[in-house]
């Protein structure tokens, strides 16, 4: 059995890895605890991406591309989690050679539950919790950051970061393109707020919108224990409507982007 332990800048000061090793296939790496979270006290906000994966065809030049997007961002932590009982390595292999600070859990699925990477996403946040609470940043009232949900499957513009979610206080939206089957899902805007949304299922939902077209600033993650889940009394079965209702947010507390004189969808 070898220990390797990783050192990251930003988010976690360093976690370790138990990889156990065989004569004939190599067992996958597999992720324990990672270690105490240190902050720093960087002047840009932290952005945290969030992103479930899984094996498929498509998943390595997928997630290369994502992380070839996101070794740009500066002040910047990526969680991604395996939907199985252990990390991959060839996953890993990207991961470290991106440079980006990173965690990476596994968590299967149970049985029955729904696809799409909705229970890796609350491991996710399960995590993020457990980890700002011990750490005592909160006392320290220094929690200032961004959670994003970004699959790997998505083509991101760097703008998307830099000028949309870097920015966001409480939650954010913007346009985003092809997805469930349309051109674009967007909110619609009216002089700075959202009065509805353009989507193709359903789009009399409170808030009718795709996961990667919103971010939440850690407050309201860190302020509550939501999750993403399938049913209540206005997100007709979709787990994003419902995590937005039950954090009690209202149209007029969404920040827009991109919406107003020059359009851009910087996510597809």
């Amino acid at each position: 059995m070898i220990l390797i332990w990783i050192t990251s800048k930003n988010l976690f000061e360093e976690y370790v890895y138990t990889v156990t090793l065989a004569t004939t296939t190599p067992e996958p790496v597999k992720l324990i605890n990672p270690s105490k979270i240190s902050f720093n006290n960087h002047t840009e906000k932290l952005i945290i991406v969030v992103t479930p994966t899984y094996r498929r065809l498509t998943r390595i030049p997928d997630i290369t591309r994502m992380a070839n997007t996101l070794s740009h961002i500066t002040n910047f932590h990526w969680i991604v989690i395996e939907d199985g009982t252990t990390v991959i390595p060839s996953v890993l292999k990207i991961l470290e050679k991106s440079n980006i600070n990173f965690t990476y859990l596994a968590h299967k699925s149970p049985k029955n539950s729904p696809n799409r990477g909705w229970f890796q996403r609350n491991k996710a946040l399960k995590f993020l919790r457990k980890q700002y609470r011990t750490s005592g940043i909160l006392e320290r009232g220094g929690a200032n950051g961004v959670v994003y949900f970004g699959d790997d499957d998505n083509t991101y513009d760097l703008r998307l970061f830099t000028d949309y979610i870097r920015n966001v206080k409480r939650i954010g939206m913007w346009g985003v393109g092809f997805v469930s089957g349309s051109l674009v899902e967007s909110p619609r805007v009216f002089n700075g707020k959202v009065i509805g949304f353009d989507a193709e299922w359903n789009p009399n939902r409170y808030f009718a919108i795709d996961k990667a077209g919103f971010a939440l600033g850690i407050q309201l993650i860190l302020n509550s224990n939501v999750e993403f889940r399938s049913f209540c009394p206005w997100g007709s079965g979709k787990p994003e409507s419902c995590l937005l209702e039950d954090l009690r947010l209202k149209r007029e507390d969404v920040e827009p982007f991109g919406l107003e004189n020059e359009v851009r969808f910087l996510i597809f």
